[in-house]
């Protein structure tokens, strides 16, 4: 498994299984096409943050998962960093295999390497 960025090219297959039910919670997501150009809008915002980012798990060269990391800077902890971690997802067809698993052992270890106090 392979863990990146997200590319604008990925956005279809993230929105789509951001869309899927979430245990009966409504989502306001939508994989029609044409595709809402705020998705591409928020991906490019983030593409130069090292703060902010959207990450996907690549598994045999398809999407397998995606998730949102951001980096929040405190002024206490000695200014220190926590990590926040969102809009997880695993494709249905991929889960049960270790994915999801994966991408969060990858998630802290980014936090690791940057002294994070706390990840949530």
């Amino acid at each position: 498994m392979q863990v990146r960025r997200a590319r604008e090219d990925d956005l279809p297959e993230v929105v789509r299984m951001f869309a899927i039910p979430d245990e009966g919670n409504r989502k306001d997501e939508s994989p029609a096409q044409p595709r809402d150009p705020r998705y591409a809008a928020a991906l490019r915002t983030m593409a130069d943050d090292p703060n902010n980012g959207l990450y996907v798990a690549e598994v045999d060269g398809r999407i397998a998962g995606a998730f949102q990391l951001t980096f929040i800077q405190h002024v206490a902890y000695r200014g220190g960093l926590a990590l926040q971690i969102e809009n997880v997802i695993v494709d249905p067809p991929c889960r049960g295999r270790g994915v999801g698993d994966a991408m969060m052992r990858w998630a802290i270890d980014r936090a690791r390497e940057r002294r994070c106090f706390r990840v949530q």
